[in-house]
């Protein structure tokens, strides 16, 4: 008896924290506005730049992930490929707990051009990807036209980010 009812509160738990991923950012819709903090530890919005380009918004953990330190640089090296399809790219980190610190370190690493942006414990981007591997392509317009996603080892990678810009 207490086999199953170890098994039915798995299940239940299980199908709550699932429950919870339905409320994720969608193709189509309008983009969440968040707010999050910039290498100088000023606080800029998501709406900052809406408007002006497609932004690709890139989720990630942290400077000491290794896969996506390779992606930093892939997108660093296709920078301005992204740019000229009509993209701007800003990364988002989740778990860099090194602050501001971290996103200099993952700047120097990767050589960016593009802003990189700390949400420690993912507070502003809740409504967004909950692997933090996830790519999101938002229109001028402030909608989600594409959503790329990713997997711990493997990200979406620049080729994918700039042929889904220019869609």
């Amino acid at each position: 008896m207490r086999l199953f009812q170890t098994c039915l509160f798995l299940a239940t738990f299980a199908l709550l924290t699932n429950v919870s991923h339905a409320d994720e950012v969608k193709q189509g819709d309008k983009a969440p506005d968040f707010k999050a903090s910039n290498i100088e530890g000023e606080t800029v919005k998501l709406s900052d730049w809406v408007g002006e380009k497609k932004m690709v918004v890139v989720f990630s953990r942290a400077h000491w992930c290794p896969f996506f330190m390779r992606q930093l640089k892939e997108l660093s090296n296709h920078y301005e490929d992204i740019s000229k399809a009509g993209g701007e790219v800003i990364v988002v980190f989740r778990e860099d707990k090194d602050g501001a610190e971290g996103l200099k370190k993952s700047q120097k690493t990767g050589a960016t051009k593009f802003p990189l942006l700390l949400d420690l414990g993912a507070k502003e981007i809740a409504d967004y990807s909950t692997t933090g591997y996830t790519t999101y392509i938002i229109g001028k317009d402030g909608t989600v036209e594409n959503i790329l996603a990713g997997k711990k080892s493997k990200r979406p990678s620049a080729h994918a980010i700039i042929e889904a810009v220019k869609k």
